[in-house]
């Protein structure tokens, strides 16, 4: 059973998470001390700032300076590419394939934290709609905060089959966060864990404390579901945890 991030903001100087080389490693280490074995790297990708071209220029610049960084003789988790890209209405026009987790079909996406208007949910509806049609897997981004500003009802919504949700170690970890987190649990809405992490000081990532949790508090094998859906993502294969 591997232990796989599926949310993280580690590359250096890419978005707001890691600042340099040094503190990815920092991060790193953390993860590997929670005996993570693989970290999906998922850089912010906005696409009302850059193109998709700029942005994956980017990224392998900057995934190449934390390969070279890596090269030192330690041992780290493994790390693959991908990117947490933020929704627009113009994102059903754009070729995902290239944003998608590395050589998967598998898509992060996050959504605005906002009440989801008719207008959005129109929009999401017909993006995807073009991702079906290019055979691309929706996974949404740690699915607990959209409950900030909508209800449990009208989130669930827009979960039909095959949409599938990511959610934050963070939040497992919180204890105000519980009941939520068991109803979701309950209902079959939890498919992957990741630990969104972005630096050292405020946002380490806390993926083992987050397991624990799981293990205590929520259904039996809840983790090795999880965790049997992120080994199904990185092989491209349906992700059998799903009702």
């Amino acid at each position: 059973m591997k232990r796989i991030d599926c949310h993280s903001h580690i590359l250096p100087g890419m978005d707001d998470g890691a600042a340099s080389a040094a503190e990815s490693l920092s991060l790193l280490n953390l993860l590997q001390n929670d005996s993570v074995d693989i970290v999906i790297a998922t850089p912010h990708f906005y696409p009302q700032k850059e193109t998709a071209g700029v942005f994956l220029e980017r990224r392998a610049a900057a995934f190449g300076r934390l390969s070279l960084a890596m090269a030192n003789g330690n041992v780290y988790p493994q790390v693959k590419p991908g990117a947490e890209v933020y929704f627009s209405s113009d994102l059903r026009f754009q070729d995902m394939k290239p944003l998608c987790i590395e050589g998967t079909d598998y898509l992060l996406l996050e959504l605005p934290y906002q009440l989801f208007t008719k207008t959005l949910v129109n929009a999401y509806f017909d993006f995807l709609s073009s991702c079906a049609d290019s055979g691309i897997h929706v996974i949404l981004a740690h699915i607990e905060r959209y409950f900030l500003f909508n209800s449990y009802e009208d989130l669930n919504a827009v979960l039909f089959p095959n949409i599938f949700t990511q959610i934050n170690c963070d939040s497992v970890i919180d204890r105000r966060e519980r009941r939520l987190i068991a109803r979701l649990f309950s209902d079959g809405k939890i498919h992957l864990l990741g630990t969104d992490t972005h630096n050292i000081e405020n946002r380490p990532p806390r993926f083992g404390a987050a397991e624990a949790v799981i293990r205590k508090k929520f259904p039996k094998r809840a983790f090795e579901t999880l965790t049997a859906n992120a080994e199904a993502v990185l092989e491209n294969r349906q992700l059998p945890g799903v009702l």
